[in-house]
């Protein structure tokens, strides 16, 4: 009979214990996903705001929908990105923060928009990144997910 019961007490330690690694490894899971989908949202209201700094008129200080009078400096203030730092190529980083992640705005040629955002959770060491395109020009919109430590290197 104790020999029966130490092995029950042996076989509970064990199914609390898988029980536990599962519930960490939920948390961490649904984490990261729930960090993603909350990056997305964000990223679409920049987008919303940049079609609305795209289709404003050129007077009330716009683009107007013409991709000559559009620029990366007035875009970024309209979308309320903050500019950051200048390096030796003289190139001007415009940075967003928030809870869900960082957020950097690439370029804008042509009514193209492109913002890469790299998320605050983790999993495995590395966060959730997002290279959102966006063209203002025909609409049309390319998302690519994945996951990396950091930024990835745009200066040559």
């Amino acid at each position: 009979m104790g020999l029966q019961q130490i092995l029950m007490i042996a076989l509970g330690v064990v199914v609390v214990g898988i029980a536990i690694a599962a519930g960490i490894w939920m948390f961490h899971y649904y984490a990261y996903t729930t960090n993603l989908q909350a990056m997305l949202a964000e990223i679409n209201h920049f987008k919303v705001d940049a079609y609305a700094y795209w289709s404003t008129p050129i007077a009330l200080g716009g683009a107007g929908k013409n991709p000559d009078e559009a620029s990366l400096e007035a875009l970024a203030s309209a979308i309320g990105f903050d500019p950051e730092g200048m390096s030796k190529v003289v190139q001007l980083d415009y940075i967003k923060n928030s809870e869900n992640g960082t957020y950097k705005l690439v370029s804008f040629i042509d009514g193209e928009l492109v913002i890469n955002a790299l998320g605050r959770a983790t999993r495995a060491g590395k966060h959730p990144f997002v290279n959102y395109e966006y063209d203002l020009v025909t609409e049309e919109t390319d998302i690519n997910v994945d996951s990396l430590k950091e930024f990835p290197s745009t200066h040559f």
